[in-house]
C-alpha cells in the first residue's frame, strides 16, 4: 500500500506522477504501479484563519467530528478541545464537561461518532501505568454540554448453542445438556 500527499493550487484536474526511489537499484527511481494518475480536485486543501489556542502537542490522540466540531481527545492531556467549523471564522475552544464520571487520560485508543450528537471510545493506553484498557466510554452532547460515561454489561448469560437437527458424518454429536 502507498500513501501519496500531494497539493493543488486550484481545482481542476491533475497529472500526478508517484516515484519510489528506495527500491530502485543504484539509486533509480521506480514508477509506483498505475502511475502517472489522473486526480480530479474539486476542493483543494485551504488555508483557514483559526482564533482561540490551539491544543498543545500530543500523539495517540483521536480527532472525530459531530457535526460541524472537530473534537480532539487523548494523547498527553485529558481535556478535549473542539474546533469550531460551523461559524464564519473557525474557532479552538475547550469543551466544558458536565459530571464527575471521566476516563483515565490515555493515548492509542480509538473514538468513533454515533447518531445522536454522541461519540464512543474504545481501549486506549493509560497514561497513569501504561497498562492497556478495553473500557468503552460515550461521550455524548445534549443541549450543547458534554458527559461522559462509562458503558458496562451488567448481567449478561452465556448463550448455549442451538442443537442441530442431525449431526452431520464425522462431527462430534452434542450432548443435550450442550443445548439450548
Amino acid at each position: 500500500m502507498y500513501e501519496v500527499y500531494y497539493q493543488v493550487p486550484t481545482t481542476g484536474t491533475y497529472e500526478i506522477e508517484v516515484l519510489y526511489k528506495e527500491l530502485g537499484e543504484n539509486g533509480a527511481v521506480l514508477p509506483v504501479k498505475g502511475s502517472p494518475f489522473l486526480v480530479e480536485c474539486s476542493t483543494p486543501w485551504s488555508p483557514h484563519r483559526i482564533a482561540g489556542t490551539a491544543p498543545p502537542k500530543r500523539k495517540g490522540f483521536t480527532m472525530t467530528t459531530v457535526g460541524k466540531e472537530v473534537i480532539v481527545w487523548g494523547g498527553n492531556s485529558h481535556a478535549p478541545q473542539r474546533l469550531n467549523t460551523g461559524a464564519d471564522a473557525w474557532a479552538w475552544e475547550t469543551v466544558e464537561v458536565e459530571g464527575e464520571t471521566v476516563p483515565a487520560d490515555r493515548a492509542y485508543h480509538s473514538m468513533v461518532t454515533v447518531p445522536g450528537n454522541q461519540m464512543v471510545m474504545f481501549g486506549g493506553s493509560k497514561l497513569s501505568d501504561g497498562g492497556d484498557t478495553s473500557e468503552l466510554w460515550t461521550f455524548t452532547q445534549v443541549e450543547g454540554v458534554w458527559s461522559w460515561s462509562l458503558v458496562t454489561v451488567a448481567d449478561y448469560e452465556f448463550i448455549k448453542p442451538k442443537c442441530p437437527p442431525q449431526a452431520k458424518a464425522g462431527e462430534e454429536n452434542m450432548k443435550p445438556e450442550d443445548c439450548a
